[in-house]
């Protein structure tokens, strides 16, 4: 008699047998991935279900002069200005979180270089640029 097979006589709960064992395996996967799809649908229909509320709250109680003043807070309807202004901070914003990203990457290339080669010392470089960037080759 092997030391599994007397625990599973003394002790049927502590070890569970190797087909139960499989069986909640297979459960957790199913379960974790039901909730990987339906966590973002959840979500999404919450924040609809909070814009509803938000037009609930308010209809009846908002006027026009009040979405005027909302409207020449943004941008007024004849002038591109205040539009374009986003745009250019957007696209501005956007630039220096990119170059921020590759600077960072490429501080961090050695050591990602030697964790790599720890984990395996067979491994080759896939000839990314040490920011992270793609190859001039490789590019369309």
């Amino acid at each position: 008699m092997s030391i599994e097979e007397y625990i599973h006589r003394r002790y049927p709960r502590v070890m569970p047998r190797k087909r139960d064992h499989d069986f909640i395996v297979t459960l957790v996967r199913e379960i974790s991935s039901l909730l990987r799809k339906a966590v973002p649908w959840g979500a999404a229909c919450f924040m609809a279900w909070c814009i509803v509320l938000i037009f609930r709250e308010l209809a009846g109680r908002m006027t026009v002069a009040q979405i005027d003043v909302f409207i020449q807070f943004f941008a007024r309807a004849s002038s591109p200005v205040y539009p374009w202004s986003l745009t250019v901070i957007s696209i501005g914003y956007g630039y220096l979180q990119g170059r921020e990203r590759r600077r960072k990457t490429k501080s961090l290339q050695q050591r990602i270089v030697q964790l790599e080669q720890l984990i395996d010392s067979t491994r080759t470089s896939s000839l990314l640029e040490t920011d992270g960037s793609t190859r001039e080759e490789d590019r369309l």
